[in-house]
């Protein structure tokens, strides 16, 4: 998915968000660098980045992240854990694409992470700078993290990606969060959106994306 990757990337160049400010999503660092806004998450988590960071991965150490991102109080506590989650995905996506044969362990895990990421965007009740910040992190992770094949086997309309190579974590979650968007909405930035990653994975490119009123308040 090189193509579709560099078309997003500079999409995700350009979050919405400010990341030091509170309730926006703080980027995964690049290597060397440590942005000011990942000092908070890397606290608030410690645990699961010990975790994530030595491999060993498993319901426990997530199990509070995956909480708070879906039931927490507030929008800044739930963006904390959105933040770490997205490093996470990204590791463990770093650590499945360097085998020829993936942990089938760490795959379910990334897939798992796909649903409750398009669960916490479709939740109506969210705020929506809740939904703008895991906008970001989908397209940051699009980006930048290795799209691991499926070991599931299942069909459906990212089967196959717009340079014709297989679909794998970081393209359906993409793909998740553009069926939730409306693509025939013509205002706001969810109509935006959904055209525009319609667009980028394949579908008629005579359709511009909407204009981003910010009718909706995001």
């Amino acid at each position: 998915m090189a193509l579709l990757a560099s078309l997003l990337a500079p999409v995700a160049a350009q979050p919405a968000g400010d990341p030091s400010q509170p309730g926006a999503y703080c980027p995964f660092p690049k290597k060397g660098e440590k942005p000011v806004c990942f000092t908070e998450v890397e606290q608030e988590y410690s645990d699961f980045f010990a975790a994530v960071d030595s491999g060993r991965v498993g319901d426990a150490e997530v199990s509070g992240v995956e909480r708070t991102l879906q039931q927490g109080t507030g929008t800044g506590e739930r963006t904390l854990a959105l933040s770490s989650l997205a490093y996470g995905y990204f590791m463990l996506a770093e650590r499945a694409a360097s085998s020829e044969d993936p942990d089938p362990a760490l795959v379910a895990r990334l897939e798992s992470w796909n649903a409750l990421l398009s669960t916490v965007y479709e939740d109506p009740e969210a705020d929506p700078g809740l939904r703008t910040a895991v906008r970001e992190a989908a397209l940051d992770l699009h980006a930048r993290a290795p799209d691991v094949r499926s070991g599931g086997g299942e069909t459906d309309e990212c089967d196959l990606g717009s340079d014709g190579r297989p679909c794998g974590t970081t393209s359906r979650l993409l793909v998740a969060l553009r069926r939730i968007d409306d693509p025939d909405k013509d205002t706001g930035v969810r109509g935006a959106l959904g055209k525009l990653l319609g667009r980028m994975l394949g579908e008629s490119a005579s359709e511009a994306p909407a204009e981003d009123d910010r009718s909706e308040g995001e």
